[in-house]
């Protein structure tokens, strides 16, 4: 009955996110304006069929940090995160983490993180995106394909 459609985050830099989630295997499925609103989007699917939905406005209002830039390690930050209350991370289930490390390594999206091991048996790091969004990369042998 019901399908999930999309997620949307509200961007400083569209242009950079865009990037960003380009180098997740994202592509532009659609571009538009608001001007009454100051606001420009992009809709971006992936080869699943999801999609992220990204807005830019000309006055944005600063998001909280909740988190502090204090913390060095993602790692640390998200366990600082988890207790509030509160939409948390966008996650990927890769087939191999240490092959999407190094791909994310590589496009420069990331340089050292704290790979962990989780309750499902599974293994996994955070990164943030360029707005300070938490994405999830998570191997899961406990789910197929």
């Amino acid at each position: 009955m019901f399908y999930f459609d999309h997620m949307s985050i509200t961007a400083a830099d569209l242009e950079r996110s865009i990037r960003f989630y380009t180098a997740l295997g994202f592509s532009i499925l659609r571009r538009w304006s608001y001007i009454p609103r100051g606001m420009d989007a992009c809709m971006m699917k992936n080869q699943e069929g999801k999609c992220i939905e990204l807005f830019h406005f000309a006055q944005p209002i600063p998001a909280p940090d909740t988190v502090g830039s204090h913390y060095a390690r993602d790692g640390e930050a998200i366990e600082e995160d988890l207790p509030q209350i509160g939409l948390k991370h966008l996650a990927f289930r890769v087939k191999n983490l240490d092959d999407a490390l190094a791909h994310l390594r590589a496009s420069g999206l990331c340089t050292d993180v704290d790979v962990m091991d989780g309750g499902l048996g599974n293994r996994y790091f955070f990164l943030r995106d360029p707005d300070g969004v938490f994405v999830e990369f998570m191997e899961n042998p406990c789910i197929s394909d």
